[in-house]
């Protein structure tokens, strides 16, 4: 059976009588109608409330920035698709979430940070700096970038990929699978590669709708960037899952706090491309946040 994915909605006055008529358009990837969800977009036709519907069937998902686009979710995955986080069963006290700012290099927070319950870390950072970074790794996110441009979008460089992602171990790899078309397939690719290599890390995949409401949520409080960092979009989920969160590593600005010049990264210089996130406007609310102690924010030596 075909599911409806775009349903174009006709009315024609027939002798004053609107008479309707339904175009759709979609493919076979689920075995049902359309049930899941529909979003009414248009003007009214022939006294029509919706005259254009997007339907998205029990196994496909929008993909958050390309809002006309979907996906199909793989079977291999779960089936049906997962309705709850994989943190409902494991409270935590305390979580350290990592950036990589370079105001980490020679901070001494190692082994603060493997202190706490749960880590998080962000695009496969190299992790031979443990003095100032520490050792554990709970989540840690990839870039799709990553995968593509250093591991030939893993057609080819797997065995490499896997001993990178081993130095993470036992930590979920997080991948941005929906936010945007082109990332999709890659993230499948990550997916496979651990299957493959009987991995017992597990890669993960941020659900568009939580990240397309948490966009929406940062817009509204003031936030103008043309997409969140994925260091936001994680500090989001940590203050969701923890009862006491620390920032490591949130440093936007090309001076530390006394004042010396610090690289951007604690192991490079490379800065950030420009036109995607607003770090310092992001910077401005964890800092809020601190001095209402919903968080704690972290930029000096921890000793």
């Amino acid at each position: 059976m075909w599911c409806c994915l775009f349903e174009v909605r006709v009315g024609l006055p027939v002798c004053g009588v609107c008479v309707w008529g339904y175009l759709c358009v979609g493919l076979p990837v689920c075995g049902a109608a359309c049930v899941w969800g529909c979003l009414c977009v248009g003007l009214p036709v022939c006294g029509a409330a919706c005259v254009w519907r997007l339907c998205v069937a029990p196994h496909v998902i929008l993909i958050e920035m390309d809002s006309w686009h979907t996906v199909k979710l793989l079977t291999v995955f779960h089936s049906p698709p997962p309705q709850s986080s994989p943190f409902r069963h494991r409270p935590m006290r305390s979580c350290a979430v990592v950036g990589s700012g370079g105001i980490l290099l020679n901070s001494c927070c190692g082994a603060e940070i493997d202190r706490a319950d749960y880590v998080i870390r962000f695009n496969l950072p190299p992790m031979n700096y443990s003095y100032d970074i520490g050792r554990k790794s709970d989540m840690v996110t990839a870039n799709p970038s990553i995968l593509i441009n250093k591991y030939s979008r893993l057609n080819a460089r797997r065995r490499s990929f896997m001993d990178l992602v081993k130095m993470y171990e036992p930590a979920m790899i997080l991948m941005p699978a929906f936010s945007y078309s082109m990332n999709t397939d890659v993230s499948y690719k990550a997916y496979y590669t651990l299957e493959d290599f009987r991995s017992q890390q597990k890669v993960v995949y941020a659900h568009s709708h939580y990240l397309a409401n948490l966009r929406r949520y940062w817009m509204k409080n003031g936030l103008k960037a043309p997409r969140l960092s994925s260091g936001l979009i994680l500090v989001s989920a940590a203050l969701e899952v923890c009862d006491k969160v620390t920032l490591y590593g949130f440093w936007p600005f090309p001076q530390g706090v006394d004042g010396n010049m610090i690289t951007n990264h604690y192991y490079d210089n490379v800065p950030p491309k420009p036109g995607f996130h607003s770090m310092p406007d992001e910077f401005s609310f964890y800092a809020k946040m601190h001095s209402q102690g919903i968080l704690r924010l972290k930029v000096g030596r921890c000793f």
